[in-house]
């Protein structure tokens, strides 16, 4: 999922409020398995002006915040 906001703050406001939803209980512990989210990011136009290459980027940073623990958000950077 690609979510456009209108800067980096913004962007982790929304990560951290997702993140507080997400660990929220979502019923009866014994009937519902443990969720954990994991989220990347990147900005247009800053990492590139490909946004193709803006949700590589973006998804680097994902598979790094699972490689820490998970239940938490990266913000990756374009390597030049």
């Amino acid at each position: 999922m690609a979510i456009l906001v209108k800067n980096e703050m913004e962007t982790f406001e929304l990560a951290e409020n997702i993140l507080e939803i997400m660990r929220r209980p979502w019923g009866e512990e014994e009937k519902f398995p443990m969720i954990s989210v994991s989220m990347g990011m990147a900005t247009f136009p800053i990492d590139s002006l490909e946004i193709q290459r803006v949700i590589q980027i973006a998804d680097r940073g994902r598979y790094r915040a699972k490689e820490l623990g998970g239940n938490q958000y990266m913000l990756e950077r374009a390597m030049f």
